[in-house]
């Protein structure tokens, strides 16, 4: 596999688990900037599911609040296919939304 093919598998798996670009020695910036998206999306997706959760509890009874969560979950899976997509393609696109936000360097 050539080192090209190899970083854009790394990159995109980590959509999926962002630990696993953190792991690989040797880092390009490719690999980085996709592991900063997928640790961000791993942020944004544990607070929106936390943050739905609280509202939830004390607020069972609102027929819109229980419909959020799966909407949630599909604006993340839109966004881990975008960016798997963008990995495999070889560019470094932002996400929609996060993108703008750099954890990694």
């Amino acid at each position: 596999m050539p080192q090209g093919q190899n970083d854009k598998l790394v990159a995109a798996l980590g959509y999926v688990i962002f630990l696993i670009p953190l792991l690989t020695p040797n880092r390009s910036p490719f690999v980085t900037f996709h592991a900063n998206q997928g640790l961000v999306l791993f942020i944004f997706t544990m607070i929106a599911h936390f943050a739905i959760s609280w509202f939830l509890i004390p607020l069972s009874f609102s027929f819109f609040l229980v419909f959020l969560n799966p909407i949630v979950s599909l604006f993340v899976l839109y966004l881990v296919i975008t960016g798997i997509m963008s990995a495999t393609s070889g560019t470094m696109k932002p996400l929609p939304l996060i993108g703008g936000i750099t954890l990694l360097r």
